[in-house]
């Protein structure tokens, strides 16, 4: 069922190029775009705020007249252990709580589950560095990449 949905949406979009009309364009809609095997052009965190974001060299949003190259999201460290590279969809975090393993939440373009990165030798070692081993991931691991956006909600 799912591939005939991809495959009448895709009949629908080349009509649409070929025809001057909008069919499947509606407000209020957004195409997101996420490449799992794209590594990222550039990145940026902040391990006071636990926030990151990472830049490609493709669209990965698009609303109407607004376009974005970037991936941005939270970390969090806990006590909790994970698996690397792997989503818990269980797990609830915030970016306050204090632990050494390190974990990864995209917010935008979309909303994934918490994704596991590595444990640090300290819950200091965790805070300082665990927003920048989030970003560094998203930029260059398709291993990464690929359980992150395999787990959007």
């Amino acid at each position: 069922m799912k591939h005939l949905i991809y495959i009448l949406c895709g009949m629908m979009t080349m009509a649409t190029a070929f025809a001057d009309t909008d069919i499947c364009r509606k407000r209020n809609t957004a195409v997101i775009l996420l490449s799992k095997s794209t590594d990222g052009t550039s990145m940026t965190s902040d391990a006071s705020a636990r926030t990151w974001s990472v830049t490609f060299d493709y669209t990965t949003l698009s609303v109407l007249n607004n376009t974005s190259q970037t991936i941005s999201g939270i970390a969090a460290c806990n006590e909790i252990s994970g698996t690397a590279n792997t989503a818990n969809t269980a797990l609830f975090t915030t970016t306050s709580d204090e632990g050494s393993n390190c974990w990864c939440e995209m917010w935008a373009p979309a909303h994934s589950y918490w994704t596991f990165t590595q444990t640090y030798q300290s819950d200091a070692a965790c805070a300082s560095g665990c927003a920048a081993d989030c970003a560094n991931m998203v930029k260059t691991s398709t291993a990464f990449r690929t359980g992150m956006f395999s787990a959007i909600w």
